[in-house]
């Protein structure tokens, strides 16, 4: 589970998220990257799995800072568990997910992911803030902390259950609007458009399990512990039976 005294790395992480949301809400920066067509929820900036994720690492490292606060070496704390279930579920692979597909597509042609002419809306730096620093963080709370990845099943649903809804979400903005999203999915085809989302699907999944394998290759399997209820422990402990009394009868000497 998360370690304690963390604060001096989640509070400037969590100042710099919460600084960038400020600046972007008051300009509106990512509104503005789709043409308008009626001034309706679809053109707001929760249109982009970028913004959506971004939430995410602002809440995720404000609710770290308040588990530095409040609970601090109380591992079984709610406020510690809700920092190790988001952050192997959602944190770690979205953040992953993101800077990854943005900077490959980027790097093949920008234009499929963030036309040029966007620039004078979505500067440079927040477009590092929101795609580059999202990944950095993340690596650095990963390396640092030790967290528990046990259920895995738990934490897959929780992951595709928000990249299924986005998916959802998608699509009802392209048949009210006619415009996709992303510039990438108007020049594929339907059966490259399936293709390239359950691409997307297989990708944050394959980044979930790297998480996992990196996460016992960095500090070993007997050290990521899942803290269950003491009520728990002291059940298992009363139903698991004594072991078996050695009798010196019992024990032969070899000749």
């Amino acid at each position: 589970m998360p370690k304690v005294g963390d604060l001096k790395l989640h509070m400037p992480i969590f100042l710099i998220y919460a600084g960038t949301l400020v600046y972007e809400f008051h300009y509106d920066n990512l509104a503005r990257l789709v043409p308008k067509s009626g001034g309706t929820i679809f053109e707001t900036r929760w249109r982009f799995l970028t913004y959506w994720n971004f939430v995410l690492q602002a809440v995720f490292f404000g609710i770290c800072v308040l588990a530095d606060l409040v609970a601090k070496d109380d591992q079984s704390h709610v406020l510690r568990r809700l920092q190790n279930r988001i952050m192997v579920s959602l944190a770690y692979p979205l953040a992953m997910f993101v800077g990854v597909t943005f900077w490959a597509i980027y790097l093949v042609d920008r234009e499929l992911i963030l036309p040029k002419a966007m620039d004078v809306f979505f500067p440079v730096w927040l477009n590092h803030c929101m795609h580059t620093n999202i990944v950095v963080f993340m690596l650095i709370e990963f390396i640092t902390t030790s967290y528990a990845y046990e259920p895995r099943a738990r934490n897959v649903k929780i992951l595709l259950s928000v990249m299924v809804s986005y998916l959802i979400w998608l699509f009802v903005i392209y048949s009210a609007t006619g415009v996709w999203v992303y510039p990438i999915l108007h020049v594929l085809s339907w059966p490259l458009k399936i293709a390239f989302i359950i691409g997307c699907l297989g990708l944050v999944l394959g980044l979930y399990v790297t998480g996992e394998k990196l996460n016992k290759a960095l500090r070993g399997e007997k050290e990521v512990v899942v803290i269950m209820p003491a009520s728990s422990v002291a059940e298992m402990s009363r139903a698991s039976p004594p072991p078996p009394a050695t009798s010196a009868g019992n024990v032969k000497k070899e000749k």
